[in-house]
Order: structure tokens, then sequence, then C-alpha cells
């Protein structure tokens, strides 16, 4: 037997045994803990909405400090009383049925597995997504480091450290689907994660920033590229905008610090 061969057998072999084991027991109690903005828990948020899951959604109060800094006195007594100790006291947790886990990416991942928002099931797809959230994680690395923002949208320069928005849109748009979802035909984790990025905006409360926050700080210029760049990566966006979970969750979500 050939090794590609053996590969393809093993892979079906693999898939058949998830298949035959029995779904779990849904979770009776889910509790997603973070401050109250968007930041590294909204994607999740997202997710949750999508499942239609009802879990407590606990946003701690954030203020701006008279002397610097930020004050936050009911997290950090919960911090102390052992409450995050899977993020080391940090934020953001999620805890189901008793157990917790901490981290952003890894809160997400979870959420999208447990609740049909990785795929089809298998574990290769299930990989081609958490690659398209990473690629997007390097899209909104590259565009913090850059300090000429009006470069960023136009510039056709592909050597490392000179990269802009054009060369990981085109890249981006070679791997998703054409059909308004990134991986498979349906929402997943992908989708959340690129809508995320590339177009969110919300009106906040003005803590870290500006209270319109918009893509990259400007949605008329992110559009324009997603345009000409990217219409699938634009697809994405408004088939997972106008969702009904998610357009749902986007008119009763409460006021954002940020």
């Amino acid at each position: 037997m050939d090794k590609a061969l053996s590969n393809r057998v093993i892979a079906n072999l693999l898939d058949q045994a998830e298949a035959a084991t029995p779904p779990a027991a849904p979770p009776s109690s889910v509790k997603l803990s973070y401050f109250a903005g968007r930041g590294l828990a909204e994607t999740s948020r997202y997710l949750l909405a999508l499942a239609g899951v009802d879990y407590e959604d606990k946003r701690y109060p954030l203020t701006k400090g008279e002397a610097g800094g930020y004050e936050k006195p009911e997290m950090e007594a919960d911090a102390a009383a052992g409450l995050f100790d899977w993020n080391l006291g940090r934020l953001p947790t999620l805890d189901v049925d008793g157990a917790q886990i901490g981290g952003a990416d890894v809160v997400a991942r979870f959420i999208a597995r447990q609740w049909g928002l990785a795929g089809n099931g298998s574990a290769l797809q299930a990989a081609q997504i958490d690659t398209l959230c990473g690629l997007v994680k390097d899209t909104e690395a590259a565009f913090g480091k850059e300090d000429d923002k009006d470069k960023w949208f136009t510039s056709m320069a592909t050597k490392q450290g000179e990269r802009a928005l054009p060369f990981y849109l085109a890249g981006l748009e070679k791997l998703v689907g054409s059909d308004g979802f990134a991986v498979g035909g349906k929402v997943s984790l992908a989708d959340a994660v690129i809508y995320r990025f590339f177009g969110e905006s919300a009106t906040t409360a003005g803590l870290f920033g500006a209270p319109e926050s918009v893509p990259m700080g400007n949605a008329a210029a992110t559009e324009a590229a997603l345009a000409q760049f990217a219409p699938k990566l634009s697809k994405i966006v408004t088939t997972f905008r106008t969702c009904p979970a998610i357009a749902a969750y986007l008119a009763q979500r409460p006021t954002q610090l940020f």
C-alpha cells in the first residue's frame, strides 16, 4: 500500500471512529467572564449567539483611575479568590459545568468545537479553520506595526517586513469559499474572526480610543480594499453580519466600554 493511500485509509478510519462515538450531553452551565467591552471575548460571544447557548455573560466594570491606569476592584477581588486560575488570574475565562478554561483563542476554539462551529467534524477542516484564524491574526499584527496607515491600505509590497493589507487580502481570498462562508459552506469560527477584524463597527464609551470603532480605523478604506482585492471576504463579512442570530445579538448588545 503506497503512503498516500495509507494516509487516506487512516484518515477514513479516524473519521468513522469519531462518527461512531455517541455525542456527549450538552453542558448545563456555561459562564463567560470578561470586561464590559468587546476585546478578547467578543468572538466567543458571537459563537455563543450563533449556537443559541443560554449562558452567563459576566462583564466586569473597568474605569480610568485618577492617577492613571485602570481600576477594576471587582475583577481583582475575584482573581484573588481564585476565580480565574485557569488563565493565571486574567480574563477571559469560560466555566463549563464546574470546569474552567482560559485564554481568548482557547475559549473560542472550545466553543466552536463544542457547538458545531468548527467545520464538518473532521480534524482537517478544523485545522483549516484554525489556519484562517491565524492568518487574520497575522494581518492584525502587521497592521499594528505599520506606522503609515494610509500606505497600509494601498501598498502592493510583497517583501517580508513591507507587506500591507493588499498582500494579506489576496492571500486570504485564495483560501476562502465563494458562497459567503469561509470553510465548508457553513458558518464557523473562521467567519466570526474574519468579521471581527474586517467588518465590525461599534459605538463604545471610548475607554480605549475613539468612541466610534471601525475596522482598522477607516471603514471606507477597509471596504474599498475588500472590494478590490477580496470580494469573497467581503461577502463573508456581509453574510455574517446579516445572519439572524448575529443581527439579534448586535441589536441587543449592551453598551461597550471599548
